[in-house]
């Protein structure tokens, strides 16, 4: 019970921060949820993600200390079954930070739906898709916007995945406790320094975005949306729309962002399976 109220007490700390960031410190009112919102999950989203490499650690080591080990590796598939079973031990660890992740996402893409059939009579995705190039139908422009979605949804999830294979390698990369701390310390420095500059990059993107050539709009805005607020931003129908009209073929970054995330979610899946095979031949 403590823990579940000290997580209470911190998401709500972390949105009042949000509150206060979203309106300049009390200066103007903040215009929408998504704004208010978005700094408290992009800072929570890089907490899931350091604490997904620290649960990942002395895989061999506490194994060999049940006894277990020896057996194991002479069992068919028996390593990678203790990896993978590591690797999946870390989602239900954090179930309670990324149900908020993936949850507030669902709340935007509710709230997405609702705008689309409320304003304008209907016509919201007809007014946003004129102009853009390329020149789509509605239907096309409501299936490229449901990957954008799709993405968005998927990606705290896969990024997680990602940082918890990332563990698991370290854990049989470096052997000796002190060197893996340090290790994962450097790795955590690393991970926070690319979030920052992901949201940098792509902050500028948006804020600069009829100067900033379409191949560094399109490089930064992935850039944030895979390592920095993991698609959130994208799921801001403002500034989707804004993209769509100000950048050409805007509007097929939140399918290419579908395509990376599923690659993502792929090597995943070759990191754990390598690692526990490393694993086996190291010993």
């Amino acid at each position: 019970m403590l823990r579940i109220a000290l997580q209470v007490v911190a998401l709500i700390l972390l949105v009042l921060l949000g509150y206060q960031l979203a309106t300049d410190f009390g200066t103007h009112p903040a215009r929408t949820l998504h704004d208010v919102l978005y700094w408290p999950l992009v800072f929570l989203g890089v907490l899931v993600g350091l604490a997904a490499m620290m649960l990942t650690g002395n895989v061999i080591t506490t194994e060999k200390s049940r006894g277990t080990w020896d057996s194991l590796r002479l069992t068919s598939h028996g390593a990678e079954l203790t990896f993978q079973a590591r690797w999946l031990a870390v989602f239900y660890n954090l179930r309670g930070p990324l149900a908020v992740l993936f949850l507030a996402r669902v709340i935007f893409v509710v709230g997405i739906l609702i705008d689309l059939a409320q304003y304008y009579r209907g016509r919201y995705l007809d007014l946003l898709l004129s102009g853009i190039t390329p020149a789509v139908p509605v239907a096309v422009g409501a299936l490229l916007l449901s990957a954008t979605m799709t993405a968005a949804l998927l990606q705290p999830l896969v990024a997680v995945g990602m940082d918890a294979a990332v563990g698991l390698l370290v854990s049989v990369a470096v052997r000796q406790p002190r060197y893996d701390v340090l290790a994962r310390t450097l790795l955590s420095v690393m991970r926070v320094m690319v979030a920052v500059l992901a949201i940098l990059v792509g902050s500028q993107v948006f804020a600069e975005m009829p100067e900033v050539p379409a191949g560094g709009a399109w490089g930064g805005i992935l850039f944030l949306s895979i390592f920095g607020d993991q698609g959130l931003r994208l799921l801001n129908l403002g500034d989707s729309g804004l993209l769509w009209v100000d950048l050409d073929y805007g509007i097929l970054i939140g399918p290419m962002l579908l395509v990376l995330t599923l690659l993502q979610a792929w090597l995943v899946g070759r990191v754990v399976g390598w690692t526990a095979r490393l694993a086996e031949r190291a010993e």
